[in-house]
């Protein structure tokens, strides 16, 4: 390694310690309410012999990561996509984007799941959530088949042009060649949720992590895996890694110190047969010499663009980079200095990563959490419990006043039951009476507790609890949809800040990696041209809003009665309409109804019309089966469609139509 990558390696360094000093107050808060979660009594104000700790925070955080996982898991359907605009490709472009999503994220080595209650988590415990994207690929070239590859035979061995006597031409033989296609083995986006310890950046307000001066993600790799993905990622300089790794003694990295092993401190292995070492990577713009551009003249190879003096190059270029070094004690070696191989479709360089807040912060980039707020009232509740155990334990436990030189000769003085004392003067030994009078304790826990869930807006009603009896359910019902305004609130940060950057992300790494053998098993050749990264979508989630069961059964009444309305108007739209409302129906009725919604989707509105048994809709004088009655949605009888003269009034003569 020369002088000028040295000068690199110091000077990423030199960014991640100042980014970690700078970070040691969020990290500490981060890792106060992870004690919480966790129920551990790490912060005591008070301090004696009671220790327990009451998991009112865990609740809460509970409570909400099952609102989120019923609100987003509902169904494998996760997201619809839209485009502003009515032309005919555009719901063709949405079907495609939203088969890609929905693959992708289904995908069973992506752990969408997993990941995403663990991005739920972090961001209410720590503000913010990070995560390091990538595209997964592995394709191996394999046989398929033989086939015959004809040449000319040329001379014979007298030194004569072979021909063919039937043409009069060269003459021709056959050799058999194998005929190679590409095997996909693993072909699909995938995203990792970074501990925010090992998140490294400047504290500049931004609204996405693309627009940060740099960003360091710092990881445990070992030399085989950096051989791996050698080519992959440009590693250089490991051979210096593999000198390194043999003439140095295991360690346990900073990122296993730093992180997941800072609080169970679990003893490593003394002879591994794995080493691993601390990997700094950073993603940003970096002074580079460009050695090679591609055809939209994009840098495709760069050098360091410093000097052996440390002095930045004449002609050097900031370029969007991805730098990575090994740094294990005082050793620095760098091991990649890469162009970004990331671009958006219009061509920009952007970064892989994304990062999503739990509330935004009027000052601070890095957003509001809950479990910073509840953190002092979840200490104070704790105190103020054990202080009242110990109270009610002296009130329980008797304590005994005795003369002190009575008690030095005395060796029978001691309680138990059917004991007797012997003393000289039964004045000079009585019991100290301690009131274990706690009221005033409990009313502090519950003004506590109280706080804590009005500061998360997580209510025991929205935990299962009932409310007091004084309470009537018009009530209970409209705390719960006040109390919801917040967890959507909540939900939509989380969607705006982290999961709409990640659609997109999907797209654009789709459109840039995807093999062709993949694109042909998502999408119809027909999606496979429509689809279009460039255009601006929105995104909605399938279940964008947590529904209490009352508030379903009326909109269910509702779209009852809307229906039975809707069938009776004779319009050729109408059975359009009906398929609409019935997608509704099946929505609020749950997954259970997934595959009764498909079959609807795909029938359509002409399948709706040969249901009806009508070949022109607009020529019928409408529907004279299963008209409603009611508000339930009860069919008429013979009588009543009689009486009401339905289906026997022509459109617009005043006699049908609504009632």
């Amino acid at each position: 390694m020369d002088k000028a990558q040295e000068h690199a390696c110091d000077l990423i360094y030199q960014e991640y310690e100042t980014s970690k000093s700078n970070s040691g107050g969020d990290v500490a808060d981060f890792e106060a309410v992870l004690d919480l979660l966790e129920n551990k009594r790490t912060e005591k104000n008070y301090e004696w012999m009671s220790d327990v700790s009451i998991p009112e925070y865990p609740s809460i955080l509970l409570t909400e990561t099952s609102q989120f996982v019923n609100q987003y898991f509902q169904s494998r359907d996760f997201v619809d996509v839209y485009l502003e605009g009515d032309r005919p490709e555009d719901k063709v472009k949405c079907r495609a984007v939203k088969k890609l999503l929905n693959k992708t994220l289904n995908h069973q080595d992506v752990h969408h799941f997993a990941k995403q209650v663990r991005a739920w988590n972090m961001k209410s415990t720590a503000a913010a959530v990070y995560a390091v994207c990538w595209w997964n690929q592995e394709v191996r070239a394999e046989k398929v088949g033989t086939r015959q590859i004809p040449y000319e035979l040329g001379v014979d061995v007298y030194g004569n042009q072979m021909v063919d006597r039937r043409f009069q031409v060269p003459a021709v033989g056959y050799r058999a060649e194998d005929v190679m296609d590409d095997r996909v083995l693993s072909d699909h986006f995938d995203y990792e949720i970074v501990d925010p310890r090992n998140v490294f950046t400047d504290n500049k307000y931004v609204y996405s992590l693309q627009d940060k001066d740099f960003v360091i993600i710092r990881s445990e790799k070992t030399y085989e895996q950096l051989v791996e993905d050698r080519e992959k990622c440009g590693y250089i300089n490991l051979d210096e890694v593999k000198k390194l790794v043999e003439e140095s003694q295991p360690q346990e990295t900073e990122t296993s110190k730093d992180s997941f092993n800072k609080d169970e401190q679990k003893t490593p292995i003394a002879k591994p047969q794995l080493r691993y070492l601390d990997v700094l990577e950073r993603f940003g713009k970096f002074w580079c010499m460009v050695t090679d551009r591609d055809q939209w003249s994009r840098p495709v190879s760069v050098e360091v663009g410093y000097d052996d003096m440390g002095k930045r190059k004449e002609g050097a270029e900031l370029v969007e980079c991805i730098v990575a070094e090994v740094v294990s004690g005082s050793h620095k070696i760098l091991i990649r200095l890469q162009p970004t191989p990331f671009y958006l479709p219009n061509g920009r360089p952007y970064r892989p990563l994304l990062r999503g807040l739990c509330y935004i912060h009027p000052t601070k980039d890095v957003g509001m959490s809950d479990g910073k707020y509840a953190r002092e009232l979840q200490v104070a509740l704790n105190d103020t419990i054990n202080l009242s155990n110990d109270r009610v334990k002296l009130a329980t436990l008797p304590t005994m006043v005795v003369n002190k030189y009575m008690a030095e000769d005395n060796d029978q003085i001691f309680i138990e039951p059917e004991h007797t004392i012997p003393l000289e003067d039964v004045n000079q030994f009585k019991e100290l009476t301690i009131r274990d009078n706690i009221a005033g304790a409990i009313q502090q826990a519950n003004l506590f507790i109280g706080k804590m869930q009005q500061v998360t807006s997580v209510y025991p009603t929205t935990m299962g609890q009932t409310g007091d009896a004084s309470t009537t359910a018009t009530a209970i019902a409209g705390a719960d949809m006040r109390a919801n305004m917040r967890a959507n609130y909540k939900s939509l940060t989380f969607e705006y800040t982290f999961l709409c950057e990640l659609y997109r992300m999907i797209q654009c790494m789709a459109w840039q990696f995807m093999h062709q053998k993949t694109a042909q098993a998502i999408w119809s050749p027909e999606e496979i041209q429509a689809f279009d990264p460039t255009q601006d979508y929105t995104y909605q989630p399938v279940s964008s809003a947590i529904e209490a069961e009352h508030a379903k059964q009326r909109k269910l009444t509702v779209l009852d009665q809307v229906l039975g309305r809707i069938v009776q108007v004779p319009n050729p739209k109408t059975p359009k309409l009906v398929n609409l409302v019935m997608v509704k129906i099946l929505d609020l009725l749950g997954s259970q109804f997934a595959d009764v919604k498909d079959a609807l989707l795909d029938e359509g509105p002409q399948g709706q019309a040969g249901a009806m048994g009508q070949k022109d809709f607009a020529m019928q004088g409408g529907l004279t089966a299963g008209a409603p009655s009611n508000q339930n949605g009860i069919p008429m009888q013979a009588m009543e469609t009689q009486a009401r003269n339905y289906g026997g009034a022509a459109a617009g003569d005043g006699q049908g139509g609504l009632y």
